[in-house]
């Protein structure tokens, strides 16, 4: 998952008012110990930083310190584009730190910190695979919907990889089924995510930690994701499944018509 604890860093820099953003407003300052390119120009040591920058690292690491306690590090090989709220990661790895609602957005995931002091690490394969790894407080993944896909807490995490061509998001999970006010739940063990689950049978299973497997129906900030389980079994009934194995978790409503999932994998580090 992440291959060693590289400070990476969500970077970017721009240099001085003569590259010509003398008419944006700085956010920041970056720095690094060799050269990088901000906005598409070369960059040494310390520049200031402004909204909706490009910057990418080649053989050295960035820095970047924003207004308000949020600094970013990007890695070694890595690029994004900076706003004020935001870091849109491309590739590489970066590290978060912040005490604000900045978030990390990378392959149509959102990463958000759950309270202020919360640090951690996203990765881009080259696969396109997101990896989410919780340092300090909890890490959220999201999707364009406002669903929430994974809550990582401190010393876990977990791998998202883009699953094209799913036509129906498909969903398979190990959780806790729980009833409450007419509703059936599962509490995933993996992701740390509550999802309404609707099907056959599943009343014969609250209070049981499950095998599921279904397909997605919907998902937003304010409901939890919904699934229409196909299968479903006791923890145990199927060898092999393991914590390390992947889950298809889809991207909901609009990810359903560009037929695109997320296969998610978690761990503990």
């Amino acid at each position: 998952m992440f291959a060693r604890p590289v400070v990476v860093a969500a970077v970017l820099f721009l240099s001085s008012s003569s590259f010509g953003f003398a008419a944006s407003s700085a956010i920041g300052t970056v720095s690094t110990r060799g050269e990088i390119r901000v906005g598409g120009y070369s960059v040494k040591g310390t520049a200031t930083l402004f909204d909706n920058t490009a910057v990418e690292t080649n053989e050295f690491a960035a820095t970047l310190r924003l207004d308000k306690g949020t600094e970013i590090k990007l890695g070694a090989g890595s690029s994004g584009t900076l706003f004020h709220d935001r870091l849109v990661l491309s590739r590489g790895v970066s590290e978060l730190t912040t005490n604000t609602p900045f978030q990390l957005v990378a392959n149509g995931l959102n990463i958000q910190p759950g309270a202020p002091g919360t640090s951690g690490t996203v990765a881009v394969s080259q696969e396109n695979t997101v990896e989410v790894a919780a340092l300090t407080g909890e890490l959220r993944v999201t999707n364009n919907q406002g669903a929430v896909l994974a809550r990582v807490s401190p010393g876990a995490a977990v791998s998202l990889s883009a699953v094209p061509g799913a036509a129906a998001p498909s969903f398979s999970d190990i959780g806790l089924v729980s009833l409450e006010n007419g509703h059936f739940y599962l509490s995933s063990s993996q992701t740390g995510v509550k999802y309404e689950i609707t099907g056959n049978g599943i009343s014969h299973y609250v209070g049981q930690k499950v095998i599921i497997a279904g397909k997605l129906l919907n998902g937003t900030e304010d409901q939890p994701i919904l699934v229409q389980v196909t299968s479903i079994e006791t923890n145990g009934g199927k060898k092999g499944l393991t914590t390390l194995d992947k889950i298809l978790i889809g991207t909901t409503a609009a990810a359903i018509g560009a037929g695109i999932g997320y296969a998610v994998s978690s761990s503990s580090r």
